[in-house]
């Protein structure tokens, strides 16, 4: 979750990033309550201005400072989703993990502490390159087209047999799968198990 959302990345990144927080915006109802985890400059607030609540979480110090002056309305922290808890008490309808799952260590654990901020018909959506994009992300890396420290910092990748797996070892099931971008990349919406779609 250190990869560079906020910084400076490949000439095509700015590009992929909006590619995400669309196929996203997708599955965000009006007025919904967001939790997006790995918010980075919190972009998706350009694309779902009606949002009724937002919290964002990161790494980055630096992005969370901006994020606070331009967005005073909405909350942000800094917290490690694999070993610290999101300083919120609410339930949310939507949690957000725009190209996040690929750089965690545990992923069905962290999922698994993640699920319980969802309201009970609440949506996780993720967005995670498919196992066929590796290649291409490392090589457009060295070039300078993607961002370097994101493609060092993938730990693995997931397709869609592997992400319906997933949801069912973190306590969920996939609603919602399909690719993007030419099937280099992939939006899941997940649900917590019991829960009605």
């Amino acid at each position: 979750m250190g990869h560079d959302k906020g910084q400076v990345g490949g000439k095509l990144s700015p590009f992929l990033e909006r590619q995400r927080i669309q196929q996203a915006t997708k599955f965000i109802p009006p007025d919904a309550t967001i939790l997006d985890i790995g918010c980075g400059r919190a972009k998706i607030l350009e694309y779902a201005p009606t949002v009724k609540s937002y919290v964002g979480v990161d790494l980055l110090d630096n992005v969370l400072t901006v994020n606070r002056l331009r967005y005073q309305q909405y909350y942000f922290y800094h917290v490690n989703i694999e070993n610290e808890r999101i300083p919120v008490d609410g339930k949310f309808d939507v949690i957000l993990m725009l190209a996040i799952l690929e750089h965690l260590s545990h992923p069905a654990k962290t999922i698994a502490t993640i699920l319980p901020y969802l309201r009970p018909n609440g949506r996780l959506v993720l967005t995670t390159p498919h196992p066929y994009a590796e290649g291409i992300h490392r090589l457009g890396a060295r070039l300078g087209i993607f961002s370097r420290d994101a493609a060092e910092e993938h730990t693995m990748f997931f397709d869609g047999r592997s992400l319906r797996q997933l949801a069912n070892q973190c306590g969920a099931r996939l609603l919602t799968y399909h690719r993007f971008q030419f099937g280099l990349n992939q939006v899941a919406v997940f649900m917590r198990q019991g829960a009605s779609s």
